[in-house]
């Protein structure tokens, strides 16, 4: 069997390729990321009202009978002394910023795909979401390497080059020991430095490191940009199976899970759910629009429940 052929038959399984992220393209035509759009959870009926501009300033007119008042523009009332109304336009386009986790702990799966497959995809259908409604769009790509970041451009050849750069990292290769173990922190470190004020910012990972210097990064984004998190995991981290005792490795230790040991599997589960718990806290206090995959879901799957279709 050839070397092309055992890729095309691995391509979204364990790794990606350029055609294939660029073939979501089509897929993600009917989804929207306007603000007011996505649901912020997966039971309540409200929607997420994004804290980014949304409507730009277009210029200050005298006030007409059944303005609203809370729109009044008092500088230049305060230079005419009559009522001016400020007036609002919509933004056109903005600047869509992700950040895809592609560390160690993406790379696993006991069923359907990685999760760094799944972020990849999840990345792409959000992309051309994005890129169909006229926004500009980059990121940047955290692993153990050093990060990458494409900044936010128009058009789709910038679009497929951050793509095809996902697909192409370094980190998909086997060897995932090297560098830092501090990338999350100094990736949304770096991330705060070139978020730019109105920004939609797309957060993409399973959120394994996130701890309160993290959440303190992501507070401080909140405080200016738009947000939504994507969670992916794998079903094997919600809970290990009763009957049997598994042996796992990281490529360099090795140990036994025994699932036969309630205490064991109680503290396995107990430290998914305080993961996954600590995620949804903080989309629900900060109302984040939160979306959780499964390494067995196909993506558009959850995202077309969320994200409402355009009309």
């Amino acid at each position: 069997m050839s070397s092309q052929v055992v890729q095309d038959e691995l391509d979204g399984l364990i790794r990606v390729s350029p055609r294939h992220l660029a073939r979501l393209q089509g897929p993600a035509a009917g989804l929207t990321l306007r603000p007011g759009h996505i649901r912020t959870n997966e039971q309540g009926p409200h929607l997420s009202v994004f804290k980014g501009r949304g409507m730009e300033f277009a210029e200050s007119r005298p006030y007409q009978a059944g303005d609203d008042i809370r729109q009044l523009d008092w500088r230049v009332m305060a230079r005419t002394g009559k009522p001016h109304t400020k007036l609002f336009q919509e933004e056109r386009e903005r600047p869509v910023l992700f950040w895809v986790d592609l560390g160690p702990s993406q790379f696993f799966a006991t069923r359907g795909a990685y999760k760094a497959v799944r972020a990849a995809e999840i990345t792409a259908l959000l992309s051309w979401a994005a890129f169909h409604q006229g926004n500009r769009v980059g990121g940047i790509i955290a692993s153990r390497h050093a990060p990458v970041l494409y900044k936010p451009m128009r058009g789709k050849p910038s679009l497929l080059r951050f793509l095809g750069g996902l697909a192409q990292h370094p980190a998909w290769e086997q060897d995932r020991s090297q560098r830092s173990d501090t990338y999350y922190e100094s990736g949304l470190a770096n991330l705060r430095r070139i978020a730019h004020p109105g920004s939609l910012i797309v957060l993409v990972s399973d959120f394994h490191h996130i701890d309160e210097r993290e959440l303190k990064h992501l507070s401080a984004l909140h405080r200016h940009c738009e947000m939504m998190m994507n969670f992916v995991y794998d079903p094997f981290e919600q809970q290990l199976p009763r009957s049997t005792t598994i042996p796992v490795t990281d490529g360099k230790f090795r140990l036994r899970l025994n699932g036969r040991d309630a205490r064991t599997a109680q503290d396995y589960q107990g430290h998914f759910q305080q993961r996954i718990q600590q995620v949804r806290d903080f989309s629900d206090r900060y109302q984040i629009p939160l979306i959780e995959y499964s390494s067995l879901d196909n993506p558009i799957e959850p995202m077309s429940k969320r994200l409402r279709r355009h009309a």
